[in-house]
């Protein structure tokens, strides 16, 4: 609980920058490679805007960092943590919705 209370601030930040889908999504997408902002859009599906957005946030609160390759800029997670944080959540709602789908009242 010590450690909650001295690191609560930056648990919450973390938790807010990655709070979207679309951001969710980058990280899926950044999970086994390192990626150009035009081949996340490409990825992802959504506006330019939208991911240099995204992607601005995720640069701001460390959860990836832009590394150079030639004169193409790439983005990489800086912390892999944060992907089993993820994965583990995804697991924990898949396995909900399977089981209300697969439920005779639908309800828990």
């Amino acid at each position: 609980m010590e450690w909650l209370e001295k690191n609560s601030d930056e648990v919450a930040k973390a938790l807010k920058a990655i709070s979207s889908p679309v951001r969710l999504k980058i990280l899926r997408a950044l999970s086994n490679n390192r990626l150009s902002a035009d081949d996340i859009r490409k990825q992802v599906g959504t506006s330019r805007s939208n991911i240099t957005q995204s992607l601005i946030i995720l640069k701001k609160n460390k959860i990836i960092a832009p590394c150079h390759n030639g004169n193409k800029i790439l983005y990489k997670i800086t912390n892999m943590e944060i992907l089993k944080f993820i994965t583990s959540i995804e697991v924990m709602f898949c396995a909900k919705k399977s089981k209300k789908i697969g439920s005779d009242k639908g309800a828990y």
